[in-house]
């Protein structure tokens, strides 16, 4: 039901804040940092009214506000709090542990999404209400012309859209004062890979469009200033696709599972490694 989702998410952030505090006063000497992750798309307003934009701001919200909001700001984002009565409350001990207990922001993109405003939904302490009824928000790959937002992936949630990599920085740059960001996780499957002959896996154009696209607007956001620290792609390797297995291939090397996994570099990982050669450089 809806109610559970929060409390689960609740004691997440307090098992993280304590996890933060035993880091930093027992292994400090690690030099190292601690974090946790969130995995939203970047929303665009269905049209131009503002009934939608406001609906944007509730989805990012309650797919990054919900759990960076209370590290960052140092509490759940007032719209949650306002629209699901069922959400708990920190104490003040609480807030003041998990209130920057992350030392970077770390970030997983893959794709965008039209928002559109849903005012027929049920009441937020309707147990039965979807996830984005609960948002009071709708969802959808394409405009209201039926045009994909983006060329399509293997993944059926996964849309190519570059330019919501930098307008996703720059958003977490804006609300929380310009954090480290690490990208943990971008990538793509391309549609139909599993079906293809070697010679058109390995010749993956579609995939280096996409890292340079995606990468592009990256630098494009560290230009205009938003702390990016790392990048991540998913995935070196094709490999397990959760409820998809091995059909859908993100990876960037081929495994030959009918050859006793033999590996062949496709044309993304060379231009992989010399994207990161010639940044290096600069």
């Amino acid at each position: 039901s809806a109610t559970e989702n929060f409390i689960v998410a609740h004691n997440m952030l307090n098992a993280h804040a304590a996890a933060a505090e035993i880091y930093h006063t027992t292994y400090a000497s690690q030099n190292g940092g601690i974090s946790l992750n969130v995995n939203p798309d970047y929303p665009v307003p269905l049209t131009n009214s503002t009934e939608d934009a406001e609906a944007c701001e509730r989805f990012l919200d309650f797919s990054m506000g919900w759990y960076m909001d209370p590290i960052y700001l140092g509490d759940y984002p007032q719209t949650m709090r306002d629209m699901v009565p069922q959400l708990p409350a920190f104490t003040e001990e609480q807030k003041k542990r998990i209130k920057g207990s992350s030392d970077f922001f770390t970030l997983n993109h893959y794709s965008s999404k039209y928002i559109a405003n849903n005012p027929t939904s049920p009441a937020p302490d309707d147990d039965t209400a979807g996830w984005a009824e609960l948002q009071l928000t709708k969802s959808s790959n394409t405009d209201i012309d039926g045009n994909l937002i983006g060329p399509q992936a293997q993944s059926t949630w996964l849309q190519m859209v570059p330019e919501g990599m930098e307008k996703m920085l720059l958003y977490v740059a804006k609300r929380y004062d310009n954090p480290a960001i690490y990208v943990t996780e971008n990538g793509v499957d391309l549609l139909d890979e599993d079906k293809m002959s070697l010679e058109e896996i390995l010749n993956d154009t579609q995939r280096i469009d996409f890292l340079d696209g995606y990468l592009g607007h990256l630098l494009a956001a560290r230009d205009a200033g938003v702390d990016v620290r790392g990048y991540m792609s998913w995935s070196i390797l094709d490999n397990f696709e959760w409820c998809f297995g091995y059909t859908n291939r993100f990876g960037m090397v081929f495994v030959d599972r009918e050859d006793d996994n033999k590996r062949y570099l496709k044309n993304s990982a060379s231009w992989y490694r010399d994207f990161i050669a010639a940044d290096k450089k600069n």
